[in-house]
């Protein structure tokens, strides 16, 4: 009898276990990169950690999103099971302390993730509501004021002097590996090659083996279509990024280069993929939107960022291309400033269950 009592004493603590695992009352994101995935830390990152993220840490409207919720503390039991993916100012500056991010742009996005969970899960009119507000109104107000041009590892040692440059002294320009190629030519979206049909579900290499073992891709086509466990949506804010970004861009000549994944062929950039190790193009978020594979539009955000980082990491200063890039970037900001602010409503996606990436927007 005893050995039975003790056995279902053991059983109940198992459940109450079990029960307390799953109540989550605080969330820390992780913090340390992957070994196979280390980042950097960057003129922009560091521009975004003084400029930004420091200067909020004495703000009062920004108090309550510094660190993780703590759902027991703040009497808010059900916040982790409503906000999936928490995020932080505090997380971010452990994040670029531990060089967890690997370009500006995934900086943004996390931060536009503390603005969607605050609006997600407070309603309108409360004191943390209307915090987020002014939280969001600051964030865009920065956002034009990040670093035109290249980003380069921030270097300490020098950080007086960098702290006022937009592009990279000649000496850090220098230690770039040389690369003879030609320069990138500006490519129209009528080209032949563009309408090669792609696998949307996983990068795929266009060109048949050589004969040479692992071979570099001549062109590679990002995901477009998310995992069924992991579908996004389509928000207002979306809405207004593919319509005033995304197809405005479409009708802009110098935004010729960036609409398709670049074929190293057509290009006669054949290193292209052995510098740009995570490709991105405006065709291809375009597909994502329409796709639902983003969550929030900070997600898209950091994929445009993601082009305009891919095109001044390649491309040299003074290359028409590496032009065509900061008209780009001007372009983007530019655009942000318009988007809509508070909560980012889901609406109808008018493009549903649309998997296409052989019908890339042409340039008006």
């Amino acid at each position: 009898m005893k050995t039975f009592l003790d056995a279902c004493a053991l059983a109940q603590d198992l459940c109450d276990c079990k029960v307390k695992l799953q109540m989550e009352t605080y969330v820390q994101p992780e913090v340390h990169p992957q070994p196979s995935n280390f980042g950097q830390y960057t003129n922009k990152m560091h521009f975004m950690s003084t400029n930004v993220l420091i200067e909020l840490c004495g703000k009062t409207f920004a108090k309550d999103f510094l660190k993780p919720v703590d759902s027991e503390l703040l009497g808010a039991p059900e916040y982790y099971a409503i906000v999936g993916q928490p995020m932080d100012i505090g997380t971010i500056i452990k994040r670029l302390n531990n060089k967890f991010y690997h370009h500006v742009g995934e900086v943004v996005s996390d931060f536009m993730l503390i603005i969607h969970n605050c609006f997600m899960y407070n309603r309108s009119g409360s004191v943390i509501f209307e915090r987020g507000q002014l939280l969001e109104d600051y964030f865009m107000k920065q956002l034009k004021a990040i670093p035109k041009g290249v980003e380069y590892p921030y270097d300490d040692d020098r950080k007086m002097l960098r702290s006022t440059m937009s592009v990279p002294a000649p000496s850090v320009a220098s230690t770039r590996s040389p690369v003879k190629t030609r320069q990138m030519v500006r490519r129209r979206l009528h080209d032949p090659y563009c309408f090669i049909l792609l696998n949307p579900l996983r990068y795929v290499q266009l060109q048949p083996p050589t004969g040479k073992e692992n071979p570099p891709p001549t062109c590679v086509q990002p995901e477009v279509g998310p995992e069924p466990m992991n579908l996004g949506k389509y928000t207002n804010k979306l809405d207004f990024f593919k319509k005033s970004v995304l197809d405005e861009a479409c009708k802009l000549d110098f935004c010729a280069e960036f609409m398709r994944p670049v074929d190293t062929v057509v290009l006669g950039v054949p290193k292209y993929y052995e510098v740009v190790m995570k490709p991105m193009d405006i065709g291809t978020i375009i597909n994502r939107v329409e796709n639902n594979f983003y969550h929030h539009v900070g997600d898209a955000m950091s994929d445009f960022m993601l082009i305009i980082y891919n095109c001044f990491k390649y491309n040299k200063p003074g290359d028409e291309v590496y032009s065509h890039g900061m008209l780009l970037d001007a372009f983007f900001k530019k655009k942000m400033q318009a988007m809509p602010t508070g909560p980012e409503i889901t609406i109808d996606n008018a493009f549903p269950g649309a998997i296409s990436t052989d019908c890339y927007p042409e340039i008006v």
